[in-house]
């Protein structure tokens, strides 16, 4: 189970490069940041095919071992991307977090059977172009509450085309699972913050955004990756939209707004109120006055009661005036 919002996606970032893949992992550890995602791929022969280009950007099972231990001494929690089964167990036998399954995945109906059947742990699913009959069904075998990661990468994403507000239809038709938005906008975009920014606040639980130790210099996926600063910064900012929305507390005004509100209008006398009239619309006129709390401020307050003293015109109306 994550017990943080924000997920640090190294992907394939370090093409292959053990060291670059370490120094993620230090300068993740170093910061504010406690999630770290890897993406494992143990066994080409079963995701490629014959005929397929196959980047050497694979790791052994032992330099995967000593990474993933790597990332514990700093206290890192990991969600565990894997692209093979060889992957899939090697995530579980080392307790893993979380298991995410990324959208390319979703047609290799064994892979995700056998993850539902022997992983009892956090899932994340990835359903950006995952049509809705398929996403039913690989729900159900799950038969729990998941993650459903909305968010993919087109090098980088254009906004338009993140389609965040299907947030809402998701929070409506899956109540009962949580959402996560996994932002792909350009490094050197506004978006890159703002997009994350809006997707907490329409209701995602999850963060996911793309690391890289250089922002803007070109290597794997580095169109939509940030900087260690960037990043830590980024949590920082979502970290108080998730205080602002979890103060609200239905319609309750805070301490400072009940004292703003004191800041409205006054209840005066427009002429002569005598004792035993009930007061109306007319024996009353709002002006602005300073405020205590035997002032009256709320016409419900003093419409329809009995004046118990003499009011002379243009004095404020008090509690204790009033039955």
């Amino acid at each position: 189970m994550l017990s943080d919002f924000f997920i640090c996606e190294t992907a394939f970032s370090h093409e292959g490069d053990y060291d670059y893949l370490l120094q993620q992992v230090i300068l993740i550890g170093e910061s504010n940041l406690k999630v770290i995602k890897f993406q494992i791929l143990l066994d080409p022969t079963s995701y490629f095919h014959p005929s397929s280009s196959r980047p050497d950007w694979c790791f052994s099972l032992d330099a995967w071992r000593d990474i993933f231990n790597f990332a514990r001494q700093y206290g890192l929690e990991i969600v565990g991307l894997p692209l093979d089964l060889m992957a899939l167990n090697f995530c579980m036998d080392m307790g893993v977090e979380a298991i995410e399954i990324h959208p390319v995945m979703v047609s290799d109906m064994p892979f995700i059977r056998y993850l539902s059947e022997k992983y009892t742990g956090e899932v994340i699913l990835g359903i950006s172009g995952v049509e809705r009959s398929r996403l039913d069904h690989i729900i159900d075998l799950f038969d729990r509450p998941i993650i459903l990661m909305l968010g993919f990468q087109s090098f980088p994403t254009h906004f338009l085309d993140s389609n965040l507000f299907h947030i809402s239809n998701l929070r409506s038709d899956y109540p009962r699972h949580s959402l996560g938005f996994a932002d792909h906008s350009s490094h050197d975009s506004l978006w890159a913050f703002k997009l994350p920014e809006l997707a907490v606040a329409l209701g995602v639980r999850y963060i996911e955004k793309h690391f890289v130790l250089e922002k803007g210099r070109k290597r794997i996926d580095f169109d939509s990756a940030l900087n260690i600063e960037d990043l830590s910064d980024l949590r920082q900012s979502l970290s108080c939209i998730f205080d602002l929305k979890n103060s609200t507390n239905g319609y309750k005004f805070s301490r400072l707004e009940l004292q703003y509100a004191n800041r409205r209008k006054i209840a005066h006398s427009s002429k002569l109120i005598l004792p035993g009239q009930i007061i109306t619309d007319d024996c009353l006129v709002w002006l602005s006055a300073k405020y205590d709390d035997n002032l009256v401020n709320r016409p419900e307050d003093v419409v329809g009661r009995i004046c118990l003293k003499p009011i002379p015109p243009l004095a404020p109306v008090r509690h204790g005036d009033l039955k």
